[in-house]
């Protein structure tokens, strides 16, 4: 039977980098050209979730059509075909999120049916180019009225966080809340156990109660969470775990003890749609990048709860935009019956339309991609933000932005200024590839129809990196379309 933990010759084949080369080499002075490599366009509903395994020999999507499926990297490199090289679509429903078993080809994802599966991806080496086989099904599990809607995979056994060897699998659904039980007198964060070959398969997820939940001795504890968790991140130590929720509200909570320390609303009042490390790693475990706001990421220390540094887009004139200082202060987290009166807000509406729904960040680099709502991938440079561009998105006569940087009562200020032209709200006269067009052959309409065929038609859902065989972005939509660039 497929293993959950791994394979220890996976883990020491590491990534094909040359003697003596640092694996992060190319990133030093890498900047994308924005070259299309790729257009991938076999899921016929939105993408979901990417993500790519933890040697960048292949890339996993799932979608709205019920199916998981991989991608070569190395075919990006030569002989690029537009198939996928192995389909799962065995589990029914829409595949809502997914993650990697750490360090394994095995994938964890979720569908909206409750079910959670586990599968190995059938993947070796043969030759020139690698082999790919069926999926094969490791685990299955079935919540009952709920589904997941955010799945992570760690691997605690090298930690003293926890008294036992096992491994984890935390999920979120859109119940609010997150169950616990115990194992071996020590309370287990996210889990309700699968016994498996002497392993335990943990799994976390959330319940209708609007609460964490904890277990031990027949008695139970309620920890609220306020609202649907979209978003959660734990440190490198499994210490501690934060959580986003649809409302903007924030919880910090000690995994090892299984208690909240700390509660705030993001000033925003916004989804939580991404949360990360800081990459620095002066500021590992004390730092987090999270994205929420009309195209904004913010840098918060959750130490002392404060904003540090934001990158956010600005339209019209630097000289006169004014930045309130007071829109990026913590708020205290509303009530749980102004919560529930409030089942929706102007916040989210207005945001709606120019919310970053992914970033990435390489660890040991100075970058930073984002994509969202806006159909652009920014890039961002970290270290000198006027290095800053947009990738994909925009439009033939659209002027390039100017970037800047400022700093004002300890907040670092790093800001993308757009010119729109009145009239206009950027988007090409397409909004889907199902749609009817234009076959008039004029200049114009040619120019037209490359942008079309290059930029993103939808909101860009999910976003990755490979580094193999070079530095490329991954990037699907909400039309059901991946799309590869250099």
């Amino acid at each position: 039977m497929p293993d959950i933990k791994g394979d220890g010759k996976m883990r020491s084949r590491g990534r094909r980098v040359p003697p003596g080369m640092s694996a992060f080499r190319s990133l030093t002075n890498w900047k994308p050209e924005g070259t299309l490599v790729a257009h991938l366009a076999e899921h016929i509903a939105p993408i979901n979730q990417i993500i790519i395994s933890w040697d960048h020999t292949f890339f996993a999507s799932c979608s709205d059509d019920g199916s998981v499926r991989i991608w070569d990297c190395s075919r990006l490199e030569r002989n690029v075909t537009n198939r996928s090289r192995s389909t799962f679509n065995e589990q029914g429903g829409r595949i809502k999120c997914m993650c990697f078993i750490q360090n394994t080809y095995s994938i964890a994802s979720a569908s909206d049916n409750g079910s959670i599966y586990v599968f190995r991806v059938d993947f070796r080496f043969g030759g020139n180019a690698p082999k790919y086989g069926k999926c094969v099904t490791v685990r299955k599990y079935q919540l009952v009225d709920e589904h997941a809607v955010v799945i992570k995979h760690f691997d605690t056994s090298k930690y003293l966080t926890i008294a036992c060897k096992n491994t984890r699998l935390l999920l979120t659904n859109r119940s609010h809340s997150f169950r616990c039980c115990e194992y071996y007198g020590w309370f287990q964060i996210f889990a309700r156990f699968c016994d498996y070959q002497g392993q335990h398969l943990r799994l976390g997820f959330t319940n209708h109660g609007g609460c964490m939940e904890a277990q031990k001795s027949n008695e139970l504890r309620y920890v609220h969470c306020k609202c649907v968790i979209t978003s959660l991140i734990t440190d490198q130590k499994h210490t501690w775990l934060l959580v986003g929720t649809m409302k903007g509200v924030l919880t910090l909570f000690d995994i090892r003890f299984c208690i909240p320390l700390r509660s705030w609303l993001h000033p925003s009042r916004s989804p939580i749609s991404v949360l990360l490390q800081h990459p620095d790693p002066k500021w590992e475990g004390k730092r987090v990048v999270i994205s929420a706001g009309r195209n904004e990421v913010t840098v918060w220390d959750i130490l002392t709860i404060q904003c540090v540094e934001i990158f956010g887009v600005k339209y019209g004139d630097e000289k006169l935009t004014a930045i309130a200082l007071e829109a990026y202060k913590k708020l205290d987290p509303p009530a749980d019956s102004d919560t529930l009166r409030n089942a929706s807000s102007s916040h989210e509406a207005n945001l709606a339309d120019n919310s970053i729904k992914s970033v990435i960040i390489p660890s040991d680099s100075h970058i930073m991609l984002t994509g969202g709502s806006d159909r652009k991938i920014r890039f961002w440079d970290m270290s000198r933000v006027e290095n800053s561009t947009v990738v994909l998105g925009l439009e033939p006569e659209e002027p390039r932005p100017r970037y800047s940087s400022n700093t004002i009562e300890n907040i670092k200020f790093h800001l993308e200024f757009a010119q729109v032209k009145r009239g206009s709200a950027g988007r090409p006269p397409f909004s889907s590839r199902n749609s009817p067009s234009n076959t008039t052959a004029s200049p114009s309409n040619v120019v037209q129809h490359q942008n079309m065929m290059r930029n993103h038609m939808d909101a860009i859902t999910s976003m990755v990196m490979t580094e193999m065989p070079y530095p490329m972005i991954i990037s699907g939509d909400r039309d059901g379309v991946i799309k590869v660039f250099a």
